[in-house]
C-alpha cells in the first residue's frame, strides 16, 4: 500500500457542484473557475470582496461538512485545491503563501476545538511563523535565523492566551491597573504572585511597608509573551535592570545577535548569580533575573546547566524551547558567534544544532500527556527546524480518522515551496512524488498531474525555481528535468494524452501547455514518442506535434497558446491595476465588468461542457 492510498479512495463526480458554488464561495480565491481550462479563459488570483461573502461561504462549508465524508477525503480534497491555486500562481509569477492557504483549508473543516492540546491547526499556524508568512522578520537575516525567530514568535502568540486564561481564574484581584499590553502582564502577575504580598506595580504613595520588586518578572514575562517594547520600557524604568536595558535593547534591535562585549557582560552575571546556593536556592524573582542573563549572553555552557534543571526553571518543554530558541546564535557564517577561538568555555555559542541533539535525546515523559502525544512530538521537532524527522513521524501516525499523513505531505509542500528543505529536497520531491501517484492509482490523473509538478517544484528548490531565470539556473534545471520525466509518465497513461494535449484538438483543455511551450515542448513530445511502445499513443503524439509545430511554427503561431510575453503583460496589468483585472486570451477586463464578465464565462463553459 502506498504512502497515501490508505487515505484516499475514488474520486467522485464533483465538478458539476463546483461549478455551481463557484460564484457564491467570494471569500475564498477564485483561481481557474472553469476547471477543464479552456485556454480562452485564463483566471486568476481575484479576491471578490462583496457584501454577502461571509454568510454564502458559511453555508457553503455548512452543506459540505454535514455530509458523510470522512474527514480525511474532506481534507485532501480542500487541500488539493490548495495545490492547484499554488501551481497556478508560480505559472503565472503571482504572490502565493502555500502555509497560509494550507492553514485556512484546515480551519474550513473546523476540526480542532481542545483548547492548550497540541492540535493539526497549532502545527500549521506554526508552519506559517516559521516561514514568515504571518510576520515582518529582518530580509537581511540568515534562513537558519529567519526560521529560528518565527519558532520563538510562534510560542509567544500561542501562550499569550494562556495570560488570559490564568487572568480569568480571579478578575477581580487581576482588574487593577489600566489597559494595554503591559497592564496584562501586571494582571497576570497579581495572580500568579497572590500570596506573596504588595506588588511595587500597585504601590500608593503612603504605603511605607517593604514591596515585592516584580522588575525581572515583568522583563521576563513580557518577552515570554512576544511585548518586546514594553519589556524594553521596564528596563529602562527600573533601577534595578538599568544596567541591563542597554544589554535587552542591543538584543532586541539586532534579532538575538549580540556583540561579543554584551554575552560576555551578560554571561559573567549568570556565573555570580550561580554561585548563589549553586543557582538552586534563588527566588522567582532571582530566577528571572538569571534566565533572562542566558538569553543576552547565548552560552551553550548555560543553557545547557538550564536543561538539566528543567523542573525547577521551566512550567514545560515548551517554555525550554522558547528560552533555548531566544538564545541561539547563528553559528553558520563569520562574526563573533562563530569564532573557533573562544578561550572561556562560558562564550561558547549555543547553536541550532545543540538544541537538535537535546530533543533527539529527551524522553517522552517530557512531552505533554494530553491524548494528543503524536502530535506533540513532531510540534517539538518542527520548533527545531527538524523538517524531514518531524514530517515522517506524522506519516507514521495513521490511527483515527484525522489523515495526519495526508497533512505531513502538505507540510512538505509548504516548506520545500520556501526553498528550506535545500539539504532534504530530494527525500521530499520523492514523497510528493508518492502522493501524487496514489491519485494515478485511482485514475485521477488530473491531481496526480498537480502534486507531480509541486515534486518537480521541490527538487528544485521551490518557487525560486520557477522565477530565477528558469532553465538557465541550476534550481530550474533541477524543476524542469523533473518535471518532463513525470509528465512523459503521466502521458502515456491511459487518458495522459487527452489530459496533456487535449480531447478535442491541440490546447483545447490542454494541461501541456501550462508548463511547457515552443521547441520545450516539441522536444519534449519526440523524446516521450520515440519511448512509446504503443502504436497508437506514438501516432496521436506525432500527429499533435505535427498540427502544433510546423517547420515555420513559432510561439505566436501555437493556438490558443500564451506565450511568455502574455504571461508578462498580464502580471503587470494586474499589479498596476491593484488586481482588479483578468487576462483572457487577448484582452484584459477590468472591474467592474469582470463579475458580469465571470458569470459569463461560467455559464458558457457549463453549456460546452455538458
Amino acid at each position: 500500500m502506498g504512502l497515501l492510498d490508505r487515505n484516499l479512495q475514488k474520486p467522485t463526480d464533483t465538478e458539476g457542484e463546483e461549478e455551481e458554488v463557484g460564484d457564491s464561495r467570494n471569500d475564498f480565491q477564485i483561481s481557474y473557475l472553469v476547471r477543464n481550462r479552456p485556454s480562452q479563459f485564463i483566471f486568476y488570483s481575484l479576491n471578490m470582496s462583496t457584501s454577502d461573502q461571509p454568510s454564502d461561504s458559511k453555508k457553503y462549508m455548512d452543506k459540505y461538512l454535514q455530509t458523510n465524508v470522512p474527514t480525511y477525503q474532506l481534507k485532501t480534497d480542500l487541500y488539493k485545491n490548495v495545490v492547484r491555486d499554488l501551481n497556478d500562481a508560480r505559472e503565472w509569477g503571482f504572490e502565493f503563501k502555500p502555509a497560509t492557504a494550507f492553514k485556512e483549508a484546515y480551519e474550513a473543516l473546523r476540526l480542532d476545538i481542545s483548547g492548550g492540546k497540541v492540535t493539526m491547526l497549532k502545527i500549521w499556524h506554526l508552519i506559517q511563523a516559521l516561514l514568515g508568512e504571518d510576520l515582518d522578520i529582518n530580509p537581511s537575516a540568515s534562513m537558519e535565523i529567519s526560521l529560528v525567530i518565527g519558532a520563538r514568535r510562534h510560542l509567544e502568540l500561542i501562550h499569550r492566551k494562556y495570560i488570559l486564561d490564568k487572568v480569568e481564574t480571579d478578575p477581580t484581584q487581576a482588574a487593577r491597573g489600566g489597559v494595554g499590553d503591559l497592564y496584562k502582564i501586571h494582571a497576570f502577575l497579581r495572580i500568579l504572585l497572590r500570596n506573596d504580598g504588595v506588588l511595587d506595580i500597585d504601590a500608593t504613595d503612603g504605603y511605607m511597608e517593604r514591596l515585592v520588586d516584580t522588575t525581572w518578572q515583568q522583563i521576563f514575562f513580557c518577552l515570554r509573551f512576544g511585548y518586546y517594547d514594553e519589556a524594553r520600557y521596564v528596563a529602562v524604568s527600573s533601577r534595578a535592570s538599568h544596567q541591563f536595558a542597554a544589554q535587552l535593547a542591543e538584543w532586541i534591535s539586532t534579532g538575538g545577535t549580540v556583540s561579543q562585549e554584551t554575552a560576555a557582560a551578560a554571561a559573567e552575571e549568570f556565573e555570580n548569580m550561580l554561585m548563589i546556593g549553586g543557582g538552586l536556592g534563588l527566588s522567582e524573582h532571582e530566577k528571572k533575573k538569571l534566565l533572562l542573563h542566558a538569553i543576552i549572553s547565548g552560552s551553550r555552557k548555560h543553557i545547557e546547566w538550564l536543561s538539566k534543571n528543567q523542573d525547577t526553571y521551566f512550567s514545560s518543554i515548551y517554555d525550554f524551547l522558547w528560552l533555548a530558541l531566544s538564545s541561539l546564535r547563528d553559528c553558520s557564517g563569520g562574526g563573533a558567534a562563530s569564532s573557533s577561538v573562544i578561550l572561556d568555555e562560558a562564550m561558547v555559542p549555543y547553536s541550532l544544532g545543540y538544541l537538535q541533539v537535546y530533543l533527539n535525546e529527551v524522553e517522552p515523559s517530557m512531552y505533554p500527556q494530553d491524548g494528543l502525544y503524536q502530535l506533540a512530538y513532531p510540534y517539538a521537532l518542527l520548533l527545531s527546524l527538524q523538517f524531514l524527522p518531524a514530517v515522517e513521524s506524522l506519516v507514521k501516525e495513521t490511527e483515527g480518522d484525522e489523515g495526519y499523513n495526508i497533512d505531513a505531505v502538505h507540510i512538505l509542500i509548504a516548506l520545500a515551496d520556501h526553498g528550506v528543505l535545500s539539504e532534504g529536497a530530494e527525500a521530499a520531491a520523492s514523497m510528493i512524488y508518492q502522493y501524487g501517484a496514489a491519485y494515478l492509482r485511482l485514475d485521477n490523473l488530473s491531481a496526480a498531474l498537480e502534486y507531480y509538478v509541486q515534486a518537480a517544484s521541490a527538487m528544485g528548490g521551490g518557487e525560486l525555481s520557477w522565477t530565477a531565470g528558469g532553465e538557465s539556473t541550476d534550481q530550474g534545471r533541477q524543476r524542469q528535468l523533473m518535471l518532463k520525466e513525470l509528465l512523459k509518465e503521466l502521458l502515456l497513461c491511459d487518458g495522459g494524452i487527452s489530459l496533456l494535449l487535449g480531447e478535442d484538438g491541440p490546447c483545447k483543455g490542454a494541461e501541456l501547455s501550462r508548463f511547457l511551450i515552443d521547441k520545450t515542448a516539441q522536444q519534449f513530445l519526440l523524446e516521450a514518442a520515440s519511448q512509446c511502445q504503443d502504436g497508437g499513443t506514438k501516432k496521436r503524439i506525432h500527429k499533435y506535434v505535427s498540427s502544433m509545430f510546423g517547420s515555420s511554427s513559432t510561439s505566436q503561431d501555437l493556438p490558443h497558446e500564451c506565450t511568455p510575453g502574455s504571461k508578462a503583460l498580464a502580471k503587470r496589468e494586474w499589479q498596476s491595476s491593484g488586481g482588479r483585472c483578468l487576462f483572457c486570451k487577448d484582452k484584459l477586463v477590468f472591474l467592474p465588468d469582470i463579475h458580469q464578465y465571470v458569470r459569463h464565462q461560467i455559464q458558457v463553459h457549463k453549456k460546452q461542457y455538458k
